[in-house]
């Protein structure tokens, strides 16, 4: 086959390729990236430079609890948000930087959670942690707290605010 017969061929497959890759739609498609935390937390939405003090180890206090981030790293596209929609800068320098404020100051570096129901444990069972995570991810009703992990009997994931949104 010469390229201008591969050419035309592919032009007319996008179409088709396009209405298949539509089919289903919708809810499916929407996504919402919110900031939670646990029963114990803020209960105002945070300001972009809160967040990035936040999520840089700084110390940030809100309604008299000192907030401690959480990365979530379940799914990709999270962190990738996180960097371009709080952080502004990539994932390099927001390392560099973690680095470097932990060199002169000594701060931690926020900790990163790889398991979604893992997060939704430590949320519930330390006061003032703050993480982003899927709207649909997010449980519905109280949620328990691990025995071992602190003095919290546990309550429902409070969402502080949107991040991001997919969709139409």
């Amino acid at each position: 086959m010469n390229r201008r017969a591969f050419l035309i061929y592919v032009l007319l497959l996008m179409p088709v390729g396009a209405a298949l890759a539509g089919q289903g739609e919708g809810q499916a498609l929407h996504r919402e990236l919110v900031l939670v935390s646990g029963p114990v937390g803020p209960a105002r939405r945070l300001t972009t430079t809160e967040l990035r003090r936040v999520f840089l180890g700084m110390p940030v206090e809100i309604d008299g609890v000192r907030l401690r981030p959480l990365l979530n790293t379940s799914d990709p596209l999270i962190p990738r948000i996180f960097l371009q929609k709080i952080m502004f800068m990539s994932a390099n320098h927001y390392h560099r930087r973690l680095r470097a404020l932990a060199f002169r100051s000594g701060r931690q570096r926020p900790r990163e959670v790889r398991n979604v129901q893992q997060l939704v444990e430590i949320l519930v069972s330390q006061p003032g942690t703050v993480a982003l995570m899927w709207k649909r991810e997010v449980p519905t009703g109280k949620v328990r707290a691990p025995a071992r992990e602190g003095p919290l009997g546990g309550g429902p994931l409070r969402v502080i605010q949107t991040i991001w949104e997919s969709g139409p």
